[in-house]
């Protein structure tokens, strides 16, 4: 029984360390390498490209990208949305797939009062740059009808998706 136990153990071990393996590899998309998957918490990716991932403001959103990789560049979300997207759902999540391999979900947002919303209509992801002063940042914005760069005080929640550096 102890045998069985220590070898279901280094299967359970294995299986997380292969997902972990396989988010940071990434998906390239036009020259840029995007992270399978949202960050779920500072330094670690969620496990699936269908999970929402945590709520990040502005400021703590610019630290949560695991070493190797980053928030990106208005010029990177740029490329991402001129490579093409349709609104769709994987395992359940509604949310847009770029060039047919890079799936966002539509998380939704963390409002200023501390409440999740829009999750499954909308979804939001900040970009590296902040504008007006540090109250405002620029974020990229997915619906059913398409994909933009977008503005939010920074107090909003919002997804991270990274780059690799």
């Amino acid at each position: 029984m102890k045998k069985q136990y220590i070898y279901l153990l280094i299967a359970l071990l294995l299986a997380g360390t292969q997902t972990n393996a396989q988010t940071s590899e990434g998906i390239e998309i036009d020259g840029i390498t995007w992270a399978a998957s949202n960050v779920a918490q500072k330094g670690v990716f969620a496990a699936q490209p269908q999970d929402i991932g945590g709520y990040f403001d502005f400021d703590v959103a610019q630290g949560v990208c695991p070493e190797g990789w980053r928030v990106p560049g208005n010029d990177e979300l740029d490329a991402l949305r001129a490579s093409g997207s349709e609104w769709t759902t994987l395992e359940g999540v509604a949310g847009r797939l770029f060039a047919s391999k890079l799936f966002i979900p539509a998380a939704g947002r963390r409002d200023l009062q501390g409440a999740v919303e829009q999750v499954g209509e909308k979804g939001y992801v900040w970009s590296e740059m902040p504008l007006r002063n540090g109250y405002f940042g620029y974020c990229f914005y997915i619906e059913r009808v398409g994909a933009y760069n977008y503005e939010y005080e920074c107090e909003y929640g919002m997804s991270v998706r990274c780059v690799k550096e």
